[in-house]
């Protein structure tokens, strides 16, 4: 068995098309133009790893011939589950939401599907984090709500893990114009 341990988190702004009508599909464009409309942002995370354990039961036998391998090694995988996504904003978000305050309730998480059949789920940050989903490969924040003005955003991000190297990470995202 081979584990490894998530010791960053990569981020990216891009525009998210989501398309449901059949099979979930995603397609992620680096944002390049602004402003964005708020139901095509994205913020985009992919969990920088480092192996740190790697099992090999191998059985010593005596022969004359030696026994051939066919198998391929185990898939890496790792224990670390996501403890909590906080999102603040540098300015007021809403009349609810002034600067400082937790927005994370405003975004949903398009991740595959933990139990592996390797299908996209859509589902609510808040929800997401609090089953304690082992860090997937890939996630992608979107908005679910518009903020109550078109401006600039500067969004912070606090990603907290039960791992064996990274407890909490803040992340900030470069400036972003924000349509309603």
């Amino acid at each position: 068995m081979s584990t490894y341990k998530i010791v960053d988190m990569d981020m990216q702004l891009v525009s998210v098309d989501f398309d449901t009508s059949k099979a979930p599909s995603l397609i992620l464009t680096n944002l390049d133009a602004y402003p964005i409309n708020y139901a095509d942002f994205g913020i985009y995370l992919t969990p920088v790893k480092e192996l740190y354990a790697s099992f090999n039961q191998r059985v010593s036998s005596f022969g004359l011939i030696n026994s051939a391998y066919a198998c391929k090694p185990p898939t890496p995988r790792t224990n670390d589950y996501i403890t909590k996504i906080e999102i603040f904003a540098n300015k007021d978000y809403d009349s609810l939401h002034t600067q400082g305050t937790n927005i994370a309730e405003y975004f949903d998480v398009i991740a595959p599907n933990p139990y592996g059949n390797g299908m996209l789920i859509k589902q609510d940050l808040q929800a997401f984090f609090k089953s304690k989903i082992i860090v997937p490969n890939e996630m992608t924040l979107t908005l679910n709500t518009p903020p109550e003005f078109n401006t600039d955003f500067v969004f912070t991000i606090i990603y907290g893990q039960n791992g064996v190297s990274l407890g909490n990470l803040t992340l900030v995202t470069n400036t972003v114009t924000i349509n309603k």
